[in-house]
């Protein structure tokens, strides 16, 4: 069986590579890890949920950078461009990545 729909691009490995740059840099700046800001900016941005096992609670990202689609994902960078650019005064030239 098979379903026959839309084409759906994925992310691009460019627009990946830009994503964790920014990440990296902002980490330089604010001394977390390029991860946690990457979890920071997926709840920031995709909203939370809380998840429960044996009265362990941590709250996680609704969604995952890496199952977005290409024009999604350009959305979430631009989000994320446009915080880092705004809060820690970072950011890339169109051409980096």
């Amino acid at each position: 069986q098979i379903d026959v729909g839309p084409i759906r691009e994925q992310r691009t490995l460019p627009q990946n590579q830009r994503l964790w740059l920014l990440h990296t840099m902002a980490a330089k700046e604010t001394g977390h890890t390029p991860e946690e800001l990457h979890e920071l900016m997926l709840a920031k941005f995709f909203g939370t949920k809380e998840i429960e096992v044996g009265g362990v609670v941590m709250t996680v990202p609704l969604k995952r950078s890496s199952t977005r689609e290409k024009a999604e994902f350009s959305e979430f960078m631009e989000n994320v461009e446009n915080f880092y650019a705004s809060q820690l005064g970072l950011w890339l030239d169109q051409e980096a990545a």
